[in-house]
């Protein structure tokens, strides 16, 4: 009896499936032959934290200098916690091999710069951006919303301390992004903005004000800028490692408020609870 022979394209998609249902397995898969080799290497690389892990920073580098397009295929989630281990210059060719796939960005380090604009608008596919406005853009009176990588963004991360000069403008430049759902903002955002933006961001499904400070965390939990079921607030947790949790389909944040936000629909939290305790020691 002839053995079975799969098409190549299924037997392509039955190893994709795999890798990416469980990603610790893809050192295995890579080693099955030749051609899943060149299916499945890139996906190694579908997720790449920068700054995280010197180990894996040096992983990351010697897969850059060696097979670049490997990580030009693979790359689709980024963030940059630190820049001490990678050259800022190699990150921005990173950056640049990667972007028309990019789907979601994100840096808490000094990485943004006005020079990374012209690269950011390659990432026609991009869902997420976090980090600082007025790093990207330069100063808060350069900032645009409009900016076109931003069209597509469904969740955004802003780190900036919104002020009685920027906030009106940055309000509506939110509520300009056609497809903005999910926003997380930083504990020095004037609480007056809180009721201004669920007015002006009608398609807004998920608000969350998020400080490393528990103390400040509870105060406006108890004391809430408005009663809108959509408003959270958080502990930061460990930010970096939570967003790879779900560049990776897991549980992140923004998962946990979406089911947070349901169940108070439900009824099945208190209307006057707004603590997300997603991440530990904010109970």
């Amino acid at each position: 009896m002839d053995s079975l022979v799969l098409p190549a394209e299924l037997e392509r998609e039955i190893f994709e499936i795999a890798a990416l249902l469980d990603f610790h397995t893809i050192p295995s898969l890579l080693r099955v032959a030749g051609r899943v080799l060149e299916w499945i290497e890139p996906m190694l690389y579908r997720v790449v934290r920068i700054g995280h892990s010197s180990q894996k920073d040096e992983a990351y580098r010697r897969v850059f200098e060696l097979k670049p397009t490997v990580l030009a295929k693979g790359v689709q989630h980024l963030f940059v916690t630190d820049l001490s281990h990678w050259p800022e210059d190699d990150v921005c060719r990173l950056l640049r091999l990667c972007a028309p796939q990019l789907l979601s960005l994100g840096s808490t380090s000094t990485f943004y710069k006005p020079t990374l604009l012209p690269i950011l608008l390659h990432t026609v596919r991009l869902r997420r951006w976090a980090g600082r406005l007025e790093y990207l853009f330069g100063d808060h009176s350069a900032v645009d919303l409009g900016f076109p990588a931003f069209r597509t963004i469904t969740h955004m991360d802003i780190f900036d301390e919104f002020t009685d000069e920027n906030d009106e403008a940055i309000c509506a430049g939110l509520s300009a992004l056609p497809h903005l759902t999910h926003l997380c903002l930083n504990d020095t955002t004037s609480l007056d903005t809180i009721p201004r933006i669920f007015t002006q961001c009608l398609r807004l499904q998920l608000l969350v004000l998020m400080d490393a400070d528990e103390e400040i965390i509870n105060e406006i939990a108890d004391n809430p800028p408005t009663a809108d079921v959509r408003f959270v607030v958080s502990g930061l947790g460990s930010y970096s490692s939570d967003w790879e949790v779900g560049a990776r389909g897991g549980t992140d944040f923004w998962i946990a408020g979406d089911e947070f936000v349901a169940r108070k629909r439900r009824g099945e939290i208190e209307a006057s609870r707004y603590l997300l305790d997603h991440f530990q020691g904010y109970v």
